[in-house]
């Protein structure tokens, strides 16, 4: 039977979770949001309300759950899904984790959309750097992934390869041999960012899971990809760093640790615009953000605390900072001591 013009440009999506029962719902609803016609999540030893959480998404019917509790399968699991032909009715397929939300811009209502509109004639892929946000001060994890974390690293970050990031991507699943953690492996087809530049001679690049990326790029892309690896440190410690790695079996890669939570935690550029297009910044982010820009203005002056820190003691250095301008508690102030490499204050 031939796909309707409908079908012939649906994407599905592929993701595997685990303990993101405070985050699913959301995730769900983003990506129907974005035009998905079908969601598989599969469930890699859950142990938290996730299920309850699904039925409170807006479109349960639309998602269907796999149980696989096979550890550091990240591949192979992926590779099931697809040779299991689990999409049947969708032509693209976005495989990401649920701390990544892919969105369209540009005037592009959505995902679907773009698929719909943009010329991808001989496309196979199409690759999506990452735009990599820190913790934006949060220590609780607050309502709203997308509407919170507002603060991320300069393009490229990580960067692996000098003008490369690491990403997700879109492949066209006719053309699609297999599928990988950060790129897929095509039997044929092109390899495109969504700005329409082909990248299929960088294939070696591609096939370590590198894209290239730039913040010139990312002004000029029309599919956006927001990572958000580290959320807040309550999340972080409690949740990310005690499930372990999908992928990695080493136990040093598999460690997510406070190096970890440092390495990931860049909140250098403001960017609000997944959560505008959503509609939903809260007046709880808007109050606790006025302390973290006395937080981000201060971490700007690490000259400055490290100065203090050999001629002050603490109670004075916190009340110098307020005589300049920046509210400042006990707890950040150490923290960002932390920071500059200063442990005087313990």
């Amino acid at each position: 039977m031939s796909l309707t013009p409908e079908q012939q440009m649906s994407f599905g999506v592929l993701a595997l979770f685990k303990n993101e029962a405070g985050n699913i719902a959301e995730w769900i609803n983003h990506y129907l949001s974005q035009g998905a016609s079908k969601i598989v999540l599969v469930n890699n030893g859950s142990d938290d309300d996730w299920s309850g959480q699904i039925g409170e998404s807006n479109g349960a019917d639309m998602v269907e759950v796999l149980h696989d509790n096979r550890k550091h399968a990240q591949v192979d699991i992926y590779r099931d899904a697809l040779a299991g032909n689990r999409f049947p009715n969708e032509t693209w397929l976005l495989v990401c984790d649920l701390d990544e939300f892919a969105y369209a811009r540009f005037g592009y209502g959505n995902i679907h959309d773009y698929l719909s509109r943009a010329s991808l004639k001989g496309v196979g892929a199409i690759m999506l750097p990452w735009k990599s946000f820190g913790s934006s001060g949060f220590n609780r994890q607050p309502r709203g992934v997308r509407e919170s974390f507002l603060y991320r690293a300069t393009a490229p970050f990580p960067e692996p390869h000098p003008g490369y990031s690491r990403g997700k991507y879109l492949c066209r699943i006719g053309y699609t041999h297999d599928l990988c953690v950060h790129h897929p492996i095509l039997r044929k087809g092109k390899y495109i960012l969504s700005t329409g530049r082909d990248i299929s001679r960088h294939s070696d690049l591609i096939r370590l899971g590198y894209v290239p990326n730039s913040e010139k790029q990312q002004a000029l892309s029309v599919l956006h990809l927001n990572h958000y690896p580290v959320q807040s440190r309550d999340y972080f410690f409690n949740i990310k760093a005690k499930r372990g790695d999908a992928y990695f079996k080493t136990p040093r890669l598999q460690t997510k640790d406070n190096s970890y939570f440092n390495k990931f935690n860049k909140n250098d550029v403001f960017d609000d615009e997944l959560s505008r297009l959503t509609g939903k910044q809260t007046s709880r982010h808007n109050l606790e953000s006025s302390q973290y820009e006395a937080f981000k203005a201060l971490s700007k002056k690490d000259h400055f605390i490290k100065k203090q820190l050999r001629l002050a003691k603490r109670r004075a250095v916190i009340d110098t900072a307020q005589s300049i301008g920046f509210t400042l508690s006990l707890s950040d102030f150490i923290s960002r001591a932390r920071h500059c490499g200063e442990t005087t204050l313990e």
